[in-house]
Formats: C-alpha cells, structure tokens, sequence
C-alpha cells in the first residue's frame, strides 16, 4: 500500500487534506509467487502477451521509419537529377529498401494477428465468467476492473492496430510510386506518426499493464 507523503501548507505547515491512498492488486503477490490460477491467470498472461506484441510492432515501427526515410531520400535525389523518365521513378537501391519495407510489414502484420487472437481469447474469458456465474458484473479482477471491462480495452487496443496496419500497408505498397518529394514525404509521414495509435491507445496498453500487476 502506498500513501502520499503530505503537502505543505501556505505557511509551512501541514495542508489540510486526506492522503491519496493506492490499494496494491489483491493478485499481485499471489501472481509474484507464480501461485496464481484460473481466469486471472489467464488474463494476466494475455495482458502480458498483449505488451509483448505491441512491442514487437514499436520495434518493426522504428525500423519501418527507417526505411521510408531511405525510399524519400532516393525519391527525391532522383526526381532531381535523373535523366530518363525509369531513373526519375525507379532509382537504383529502391528495390532493396521496398523489400525491406515488405518485411518489416509482415512482421508487423504478425504482431496485429496476434492481438486479435488474443481479443478472441479474452472474449471467451468473460463469456467463461458470466456462464460460470463466478462474480457479479461488477465485481473486480484485480484492482479495479471486472473481467467485461479487460475484453472492452482489449477490443480498443487491437481495433487501433488494426486500423493502424491499414495506414502501413497504404504507405508499402504507394511510397515508390510517388510521383514528387510531397508525396514521398507525405506517405512517410503517415507511416512515422501513426494516427490511429493515440496517447488514450497508449494509456489503455498502460492501465492494462498495472491492473494486472505486471507494474
């Protein structure tokens, strides 16, 4: 349990408030011992998986952004200076980086399968409890939220990366048929600064992680 330490008052003294207190997850020492069982077990595996696959995309993200700033780069030193209408679009070493782009797409493909399967498997959890008849809807898992509420944020994540996945592929499959350095541009943009993965997508991955005691 963690209490706040107390503010000073306007003189120095002590302010007249309650202290904040924070509640430990009732499963989190029980989870540290590796003595956790059932559905929080469950939950709190695919929470994990669920982080371990997002950062499996951040890291296919980075070298994505990587690669479309190589494909720019050929992109617009061609525009500039080749001479044949082939040279100006397809330039040499832009094949390369095109298939490294196609790998990086798959391997993020790969990752956003993944938390779908694991929003199926969620799905079946609370499905699981509510059959079961385990604990009243409200009733919370671990600190704070019921089991419905693990399936409605892992629902939001995966929904987000897939739509995410949708800007990559748009971006892989155009960026070297771009025909002017703003387009290039534009299409590496989308692909660094990814739209639909929000800060609220990242506190959802965040709040996921603490409430199951993995932080």
């Amino acid at each position: 349990m963690y209490k706040t330490p107390p503010r000073k008052g306007p003189e120095g003294g002590p302010a007249q408030f309650s202290p904040v207190i924070v509640s430990d997850s009732p499963v989190k020492k029980i989870a540290q011992q590796g003595n956790l069982t059932g559905n929080p077990r469950v939950v709190r595996d695919l929470a994990a998986d669920t982080y371990n696959s997002i950062q499996k995309w951040n890291e296919q993200q980075i070298i994505g952004a990587h690669i479309v700033k190589n494909i720019v780069t050929l992109k617009t030193n061609a525009l500039v200076e080749g001479e044949a209408e082939k040279d100006r679009m397809y330039p040499e070493g832009l094949q390369q980086q095109c298939d490294l782009l196609e790998e990086t797409y798959n391997m993020m493909c790969e990752a956003e399968a993944t938390l779908r399967i694991i929003t199926q498997q969620l799905e079946a959890v609370v499905k699981l409890e509510k059959l079961q008849n385990i604990c009243s809807p409200a009733a919370p898992m671990f600190i704070t939220w019921p089991t419905q509420k693990f399936g409605e944020v892992l629902a939001r994540i995966s929904e987000a990366y897939r739509q995410e996945l949708e800007v990559k592929r748009c971006v892989k499959e155009n960026i070297a048929h771009c025909t002017s350095k703003e387009s290039a541009v534009l299409h590496a943009s989308a692909w660094v600064h990814q739209p639909y993965i929000t800060t609220d997508v990242d506190l959802a991955v965040e709040s996921l992680i603490v409430e199951t005691g993995h932080r």
